[in-house]
C-alpha cells in the first residue's frame, strides 16, 4: 500500500522544539499574547526541491554567498520555508523561501525547518507572487511573466489579479506591457539596474532602438 501524505510527513520529519530563552524560565507570563507554531517540521534538505514554475528566476550570487556564511555562523536558518508535498515525486516543493533554501544548500545544512501547506498550482503561484512582491525580490519581467501565468493558465482576469495582489488595474496593465520589450532591451536589463518605471516607459515605445535608448540613458 502506498504511503499517504500524513504517513510520509511523520516518518520523514519531526516537530521543531520551542526556542528556549537562556537564563529565563518559561512562565505563563512569558507566553502572554503568543501562540505555538505547530506546523513547522524539520525536513531533510535532500527531499526539498525548488518549484520549476516559481516566477522568480534570478538570485544574486554575492547575496546568496553572504547569506550562506551567516547560516554557517548561526548554525541554521531562523525563518521556516513554506513547502507543499509533491506526491508524484515524493518531495517537498518550495512555495516561499527559495533563497534561504539555496543558501542553506551552499552552507551544507542537512535539515531545514518547513511549514507544510496543501496548495494546488494556482494557489502556489499566487502565494509566490505575493511573497516576492512584498519583499521586492522579483525583477519586473519576472513579475510580468508570473501575472501572465495567472491569466493564461488559471483564467484570471486582469481585474482579478489586481484585487488579489492589492494593485491597481493600471499597474497590472503596465507590468504586462513589459512583454513588448524586445530581446535587445531584455539583454540590457540583464546587465544593468534599471528602475521599474523606466522599463515601463521603454515598453511603450514600438521602435526597438528607442526602447534600448531609453534603458541605456536612464540606467
Amino acid at each position: 500500500m502506498s504511503k499517504t501524505y500524513k504517513m510520509d510527513a511523520e516518518e520523514s520529519s519531526i516537530f521543531l522544539s520551542p526556542v528556549e530563552i537562556q537564563g529565563q524560565r518559561d512562565t505563563d507570563k512569558a507566553r502572554d499574547s503568543t501562540s505555538p507554531l505547530r506546523g513547522a517540521r524539520l525536513i531533510s534538505i535532500e527531499r526539498i526541491k525548488p518549484d520549476p514554475d516559481q516566477p522568480r528566476k534570478t538570485f544574486d550570487k554575492t547575496r546568496l554567498e553572504s547569506l550562506a556564511e551567516s547560516i554557517k555562523e548561526v548554525g541554521g536558518i531562523i525563518d521556516p520555508l513554506t513547502v507543499s508535498y509533491d506526491q508524484s515525486e515524493n518531495v517537498f516543493r518550495v512555495i516561499s523561501g527559495e533563497r534561504r533554501y539555496r543558501a542553506a544548500t551552499m552552507a551544507g545544512l542537512e535539515k531545514l525547518p518547513c511549514i507544510i501547506k496543501a496548495a494546488d498550482q494556482k494557489k502556489t503561484l499566487l502565494l509566490q507572487l505575493i511573497t516576492n512582491l512584498q519583499r521586492e525580490d522579483m525583477t519586473p519581467l519576472e513579475e510580468s511573466a508570473g501575472i501572465r501565468s495567472l491569466i493564461e493558465r488559471f483564467e484570471y482576469s486582469q481585474a482579478d489579479v489586481a484585487r488579489l495582489l492589492n494593485k491597481s488595474p493600471s499597474y497590472i496593465s503596465q507590468i504586462l506591457g513589459l512583454e513588448r520589450l524586445t530581446q535587445s532591451a531584455r539583454e540590457i536589463l540583464q546587465t544593468s539596474e534599471v528602475a521599474k518605471e523606466v522599463q515601463i516607459q521603454a515598453s511603450k515605445e514600438k521602435d526597438p532602438e528607442k526602447q534600448s535608448e531609453i534603458l541605456l540613458k536612464l540606467a
